[in-house]
């Protein structure tokens, strides 16, 4: 923080990333679980230490596809409304087998200031239909494109 903008924290011109040391426990777990092998201990170590911080028991196996479900159970909990899990089920490619239909989320505001949040699934908005790898890949933007003429885009994309 710039020490001379005397309490305007929104006024300061630097940069802040947030990276909380949960996540780069989780993101090495991952790496060391999908890399499998010596390296299938090393991430359930780090796994457990982000369980562990909040009382929870450690979680045991010597199974690469029982580790892999523990990973991204644990990731689905730890980064809830962080906007995580988006990027993840993208990366896992699980799309098609987690965002399968889409329902209508009713919200009301009373004139008292209270909320009601009502989960319709009587109301279906519409059905996702995963067709095919390609809808996992986002698009190289056109400023990256033109540095590097090169370079082809993502399938589905000009």
């Amino acid at each position: 923080m710039d020490p001379a903008t005397v309490g305007q924290y929104f006024y300061n011109t630097n940069t802040w990333v947030e990276f909380r040391y949960a996540e780069i426990l989780l993101n090495y777990a991952e790496a060391c679980i999908e890399l499998g092998g010596t390296d299938l201990q090393k991430g359930l170590d780090a796994l457990n230490l982000v369980r562990n911080r909040a009382g929870l028991p450690d979680r045991v196996t010597t199974v690469q596809a029982t580790a892999r479900t523990y990973i991204r159970q644990e990731r689905a909990i730890e980064f809830f409304g962080e906007g995580h899990r988006w990027y993840d089920t993208r990366r896992w490619m699980t799309c098609g087998t987690v965002v399968t239909s889409v329902y209508e989320m009713k919200i009301k505001q009373f004139d008292n200031g209270n909320f009601e949040w009502k989960y319709d699934l009587a109301a279906k908005a519409d059905d996702r239909l995963w067709k095919g790898d390609w809808f996992y890949w986002l698009p190289i933007p056109r400023d990256e494109m033109n540095k590097a003429p090169q370079l082809i885009n993502n399938p589905g994309y000009l």
